[in-house]
């Protein structure tokens, strides 16, 4: 079985977040005013889990197929 799924899954994943990340910083709608620095911290947490979540999948995939 061929590994072209997952990163074209990953690709997506990406760009999704990406496209949704710019759309928040373009228009916030918080209620709270916060800095950049809790505002970047808050998206490094968001695409860490997002990261651990996709090595996770990518090692139960290599796992299942060896």
């Amino acid at each position: 079985m061929s590994i072209l799924p997952f990163i074209i899954a990953i690709i997506v994943l990406v760009l999704i977040g990406l496209v949704v990340t710019i759309k928040i910083g373009i228009n916030p709608t918080e209620s709270k005013v916060r800095g950049f620095k809790q505002r970047s911290r808050n998206l490094l947490i968001i695409y860490g889990i997002i990261t651990i979540a996709l090595v996770i999948a990518l090692s139960v995939f290599l796992y299942n197929n060896l």
